[in-house]
């Protein structure tokens, strides 16, 4: 036999290696047996197990249809109740994906045999427990079949073989396809030392209650007398009750004490080092576990855990895919928001930011929330005013719609030089009369954005810095305001106009903010600035000018 040849060996699955638990346990150097039951009961396994299994157990598998113009829409189909509410009758969507999942996790494999109806169409999901089952190459019809056992499979004979179609087989890491490699077999050391120190720290603290050390009497006692004295000790001075009470000694009594091994105070190092190594083994964040400090940040250790499920879910989805879909434009798709759900403040701010840019609209915010988004106007999406495509031309606003914007329930006017029925206009209000009003209102909305930005750079050591970044920002925002509405009245000259209006607004802003901020010192100025705005946004909304001026 070649060195290759021994190597394949050694990492073929076989019947301990792949799908079966460690029922009876297997020696290894800590001497503590590992079966399924013994390593659940690591505080570090169980966690572990748990977190994952019913992580993935709370997600929502949905069932997509892909569209022609690459877009989705989701089924409200019968696979989709299975998989998320009920597979059987015994048992929920969360139930079965939990059992399943953490199957996998433990053993390498999960099983369900899938229950279909007269039309091929899945009707129910039944989990195998994974001792049961063992996967094997039918030669003759040259396909994979899974032969059921009543019990372990090691013993007895099959009872019934179901073929690969029918077989929903979530496969952990394997080397032949078949059968996935066992954590609880291949990692049993790591497994046996936690449960080592474990059990080593529980009876740590059961005795290291009493002082350590030895009970000397200067004559020859009977063995029962030494064990009348054991007892005696023992019961007022063993246990964590006892901690601390004072030992009476009498008769020649005399206690040595002896120095606690170093060693032996390590155990909790120990124990946290065997967690991290389990934690790793999963690939769970360890301060999920309790294993690390919990300071990270919690989105970064989400992702981080996102991603160390991303495998599972992926096993999930390409199996049902696989075995449970026959449409090749329909799929199933984990969704994992939850996982990276962060606190109310960040998922606020996250939203303003795709509502701001246009990505979100007022109803997508809301389906994130889970609110209902059947409402009227919910399904805009807004557009920036400055952000054009590079190969679009802007389409400058008409008046009426101007109109209709700035005076809800306004006049309804048509654009200049166009005939307008004389009942359309209230008597004696002419166009100009209109443009004014709007370029009035357009000016108090641009005023009460002003607003909340001096309040909050009033907090600022740097407000006059603050003060002149909002100067320049003011005069941007007011020249392409002012310059898109004197276009769609057509005004002669627009761009001069639009031109006067920003610098007068921006000067404005200016001058009466630094005359505040030079009347008062950095504690008062919030309630400066706050006490300034009322005047401010009350002063002359549209500053008056000329063509001689302009």
């Amino acid at each position: 036999m070649n060195f290759l040849e021994i190597v394949q060996r050694m990492f073929r699955p076989t019947g301990r290696y792949s799908s079966n638990m460690l029922v009876d346990g297997t020696s290894n150097y800590s001497g503590v047996a590992v079966t399924e039951q013994t390593a659940l009961g690591s505080s570090a396994v169980w966690a572990c197990i748990n977190l994952i299994s019913q992580t993935v157990a709370t997600l929502p598998f949905k069932h997509y249809l892909k569209t022609k113009d690459d877009n989705r829409i989701r089924l409200d189909s019968k696979l989709d109740f299975i998989l998320n509410n009920e597979p059987t009758q015994d048992y929920s969507g969360f139930t079965f994906k939990e059992i399943m999942t953490a199957a996998a996790v433990l053993h390498g494999n999960a099983y369900a045999e899938i229950s279909r109806d007269a039309n091929g169409e899945v009707n129910g999901l039944w989990y195998i427990p994974t001792a049961n089952v063992q996967p094997y190459f039918d030669t003759d019809s040259e396909s994979v079949w899974y032969a059921i056992y009543a019990g372990d499979y090691r013993g007895g004979k099959p009872y019934m073989g179901i073929p690969a179609k029918n077989m929903l087989h979530l496969l952990g890491l394997s080397y032949d396809g078949l059968s996935g490699y066992s954590p609880l077999y291949l990692q049993r050391e790591t497994f046996a030392l936690h449960l080592a120190s474990q059990r080593y720290g529980a009876s740590f603290f059961r005795n290291g209650a009493r002082p350590a050390g030895i009970i000397k009497f200067p004559n020859k006692l009977s063995p029962e007398a030494k064990e009348g004295l054991r007892r005696s000790w023992d019961s007022f001075h063993s246990g964590a009750g006892n901690a601390g009470r004072v030992a009476i000694l009498e008769g020649g009594l005399e206690f040595q004490k002896l120095q606690l091994d170093p060693e032996e105070a390590q155990f909790l190092q120990t124990q946290r080092y065997s967690r991290e190594e389990i934690a790793s083994i999963f690939r769970v964040p360890p301060s999920l576990i309790g294993a690390a400090d919990a300071s990270d940040n919690i989105e970064a250790v989400s992702l981080q855990f996102l991603r160390s499920l991303q495998p599972w879910l992926c096993r999930w989805e390409q199996e049902i895919s696989r075995k449970l879909i026959f449409n090749m434009a329909e799929y199933v798709e984990v969704d994992t928001k939850s996982v990276l759900r962060t606190d109310i403040k960040t998922r606020y701010e996250s939203m303003a930011i795709g509502r701001q840019w246009g990505w979100l609209s007022a109803g997508d915010c809301r389906k994130l929330e889970n609110l209902n988004s059947d409402i009227a106007g919910m399904e805009d999406y807004l557009k920036p005013m400055n952000m054009e495509t590079l190969d679009s031309k802007p389409v400058p606003a008409t008046a009426p719609a101007l109109v209709k914007e700035l005076i809800p329930g306004g006049p309804a006017v048509t654009a200049p030089g166009v005939d307008t029925p004389s009942s359309a206009l209230p008597p004696n209000r002419s166009d100009n009369k209109i443009l004014e009003r709007v370029l009035i209102l357009k000016v108090a909305q641009l005023r009460a954005i002003e607003a909340t930005a001096l309040k909050r750079i009033s907090k600022d050591k740097l407000f006059v810095s603050k003060l002149e970044e909002l100067t320049e920002q003011t005069k941007k925002r007011h020249y392409m305001a002012f310059d898109e509405i004197l276009e769609a009245f057509e005004i002669k000259g627009k761009e001069k106009i639009a031109e006067f209006i920003a610098t007068t607004a921006s000067n404005n802003l200016k001058e009466k903010f630094l005359d505040v901020a030079g009347n008062t010192n950095f504690a008062g100025l919030p309630a400066a600035v706050e006490n300034a705005l009322p005047s401010y946004l009350s002063s002359n909304l549209l500053p008056s000018f000329t063509t001689t001026e302009i």
